[in-house]
């Protein structure tokens, strides 16, 4: 009896799937926003990192917020966002994620000026360089390292920093003029604070507090005329009078 043939055929040929690689893909550059509404201004950062530079022309009544020679920062999709303004009397930056640096640079706040400092991967850095002059200054530091440098800083009213988490330094270095109150206060971490007194000057007390780590409180030169207060827990506080 002749046997059936089955059916089921099997094919030599093999389908092959060729795959091409994906091109590197670097992360996208941080674009930070500004919005003026009325004599307000409120910079927003983005949660890549983010280096700005921050300054107004009291001459030309002009706020420019412009990206740090160097950096992939965009402002506003641009490299620099200008506006006429006049009288700015308050200023608001949120910064967020990333390895963030945001300078200060002439420029007259006439009122509140508040900044929080975001996240960081390794540490953010706030500078405050020169011909700086607010009435009141509010820092909140991020979870992380955050280093905030006053020079040439004038600030009439009241400083307000609470600097956060992580290993933290604040400096008060030459031409510094604080009127009313100051109140410091260092988060957890090992946090350092100098201030350098042959440069600055104070018109009130002082506050300056650790809060958990191996803090550091170093102050140099001048007469402390005004009152200093060393609250909290500093771990080493080195004071050295005159000159």
């Amino acid at each position: 009896m002749p046997q059936r043939r089955s059916k089921n055929r099997t094919s030599d040929s093999v389908l092959a799937f060729h795959v091409e690689p994906l091109e590197d893909r670097l992360p996208l550059a941080g674009d930070v926003s500004v919005r003026v509404t009325g004599n307000s201004i409120t910079i927003t950062g983005s949660n890549e990192a983010d280096e700005i530079r921050v300054a107004y022309s009291t001459a030309n009544l002009s706020l420019t917020v412009s990206s740090v020679l160097g950096s992939d920062t965009t402002v506003n999709g641009q490299t620099e966002f200008a506006t006429y303004l006049n009288n700015p009397d308050r200023l608001t930056v949120k910064m967020r994620g990333g390895d963030d640096r945001v300078s200060f640079q002439s420029i007259d706040i006439a009122g509140t000026t508040r900044i929080s400092l975001g996240s960081a991967d390794t540490e953010n850095t706030l500078a405050f360089n020169s011909n700086v002059d607010f009435d009141k200054l509010m820092i909140k530091g991020g979870a992380d390292a955050d280093v905030v440098t006053f020079g040439s800083t004038t600030i009439h009213s009241r400083l307000k920093a609470n600097m956060g988490g992580g290993n933290d330094y604040v400096l008060f270095s030459q031409a510094v003029n604080l009127g009313g109150s100051t109140n410091v206060r260092m988060g957890g971490g090992d946090d350092h604070t100098r201030i350098l007194f042959d440069w600055m000057e104070s018109s009130d007390s002082i506050r300056l507090s650790g809060n958990g780590g191996q803090d550091l409180l170093n102050v140099n030169g001048g007469a402390f005329e005004n009152s200093i207060d060393f609250a909290g827990s500093f771990e080493t506080i080195n004071v050295i009078e005159g000159p």
